[in-house]
């Protein structure tokens, strides 16, 4: 199984794929969100717990997490604590954690074709029954499916 990420500055979307060598299929997904109105310390420490629960209830042999997203200094700020908060879930769970930019999963995903809207929307459509409607989840999934493409690749050459 595969653990993806999806960090943004108001909380992290996680989707769990498995892979066999010739399919994907979906696990889970969901996301964390703390509120707003909570101080950042603590935002980051509910975020950090909630990914070790994640961990701990879906047990992953890969991790993967889009990489960083060019923003201005401030939200960059932010964001980096977001994504470190669940880096270091990932890592006390034993997990490397590789990094794929946002080309890389529109490659993986819609064909090179889109952007952030239709990987969401070629997620819903490989994973149907999974009801995806938080586009934290699907960029999650995406980066998942996206490893575990990856993976796949290197060990089952065509």
């Amino acid at each position: 199984m595969v653990l993806g990420l999806h960090s943004g500055l108001h909380g992290v979307g996680w989707g769990v794929v498995s892979s066999s060598e010739s399919r994907l299929a979906y696990v889970a997904h969901g996301a964390i969100k703390p509120p707003p109105s909570l101080v950042v310390h603590r935002r980051l420490f509910l975020i950090f717990e909630g990914l070790a629960e994640v961990a701990a209830l879906y047990p992953a042999h890969d991790a993967a997490i889009e990489a960083d997203p060019e923003m201005d200094a401030d939200r960059a700020l932010e964001f980096g604590q977001v994504r470190a908060s669940a880096v270091v879930a990932l890592a006390k769970a034993g997990l490397a954690v590789s990094e794929y930019a946002s080309s890389a999963m529109r490659r993986a995903v819609a064909d090179n074709l889109a952007g952030r809207n239709g990987i969401a929307f070629a997620v819903r459509r490989l994973f149907p029954a999974a009801h995806v409607t938080c586009a934290y989840a699907a960029a999650a999934l995406a980066v998942a499916m996206t490893h575990a493409t990856v993976c796949r690749t290197r060990l089952f050459p065509s």
